[in-house]
């Protein structure tokens, strides 16, 4: 199935923080805030990944992290091969929550299908808001 595919400006920056006290590691593409809206992606998706192992402080422990950049790149590779936009992700809270925008509803259950299968040990949740229908940068 062809697309039209937006092809979103990548600005990544890294940032830590503390939320409720707890240690955050954000990831997000500041380009985005130029171009969002972005119309069409009617739908914000987030999604979690739930440690199999967490510290106290809600990150995981040290040995879980391979597993979890696994996890990342595969979430990637899944999501450039739908019709969405990375946002970016946040690590806090017994979880890493990955951000992104789509054109249709069903693609979460997509993603969360693919990872399933290749890292069934771990536990998911999706969450889905629909957003106003946004401007048009074409």
């Amino acid at each position: 199935m062809e697309t039209n595919r937006f092809e979103a400006p990548q600005d990544w920056g890294m940032y830590m923080q503390q939320l409720e006290d707890k240690p955050a590691v954000t990831r997000v593409n500041i380009a985005l805030n130029t171009v969002a809206p972005v119309d069409g992606y009617r739908y914000r998706l987030q999604l979690a990944v739930y440690y199999r192992t967490p510290t106290e402080n809600g990150l995981p422990v040290a040995e879980e992290n391979p597993e979890l950049w696994k996890i990342e790149d595969a979430f990637v590779e899944l999501l450039n091969k739908v019709d969405a936009i990375d946002a970016g992700l946040m690590k806090w809270n017994n979880r890493v929550n990955f951000f992104f925008y789509a054109k249709v509803a069903d693609v979460g259950d997509e993603l969360v299908k693919g990872l399933k299968e290749q890292f069934p040990d771990y536990e998911y949740k999706l969450w889905l808001m629909r957003m106003s229908s946004g401007k048009d940068i074409s």
